[in-house]
């Protein structure tokens, strides 16, 4: 559970609910980490990223015909046991959705993915486009997001690559002289 990411986020305000659900399958479309499963391959393990996965929010999970307080606590509960939840790294997706309906003007989303395929940028990027998409589909709109020239898998790629570059081996080496090389030691004062 420790690789988990889990974020739960206050929607208040009037909500199109088809169109934050059309919005967020297409991010999942688009962020190929969403639909990425970690598969045994020849000894080692490589990222398969499948083409569909099942996500989706509707119909959202309604407690509005709870009272406040047992509406708080079952929202929690509920955030919490799909926390809980472990992920076969084997089978997409390695993420977890959720809506909930709470009153006409207030929703909660749950999202949480490994954090082998997540950070706290990748929040960044999903708020972005979730926002751009939202207003979009709200309106009857296109997505205005242009395609994306590379996936995760190309980073990747490139990434492997450049650690194995001779640029890398060259920054390793100076640091090993670096941090190799004995210093004394201040004494140390405890006043």
């Amino acid at each position: 559970l420790g690789y988990h990411a889990p974020s739960g986020h206050r929607l208040r305000g009037p909500m199109n609910l088809e169109a934050f659900d059309q919005a967020f399958r297409e991010v999942v479309r688009r962020q190929e980490a969403f639909r990425t499963a970690i598969v045994a391959s020849d000894g080692g393990f490589v990222q398969r990223i499948d083409e569909t996965v099942e996500f989706g929010l509707l119909p959202p999970t309604d407690l509005s015909g709870l009272p406040p307080a047992q509406r708080e606590q079952a929202l929690l509960d509920d955030m919490n046991r799909r926390t809980a939840m472990p992920y076969q790294h084997d089978r997409g997706p390695l993420a977890r959705d959720s809506q909930y309906k709470l009153d006409n003007d207030h929703h909660a989303l749950f999202l949480m993915a490994h954090h082998i395929l997540w950070d706290g940028w990748s929040f960044d990027i999903f708020y972005a486009e979730m926002a751009v998409l939202y207003e979009a589909f709200e309106q009857g709109r296109p997505s205005p997001l242009t395609p994306l020239a590379v996936g995760h898998g190309d980073f990747a790629a490139w990434h492997t690559r450049w650690m194995q570059s001779e640029e890398i081996g060259q920054q390793t080496a100076h640091w090993k002289r670096r941090l190799g090389t004995p210093r004394p030691r201040p004494e140390a004062h405890l006043d």
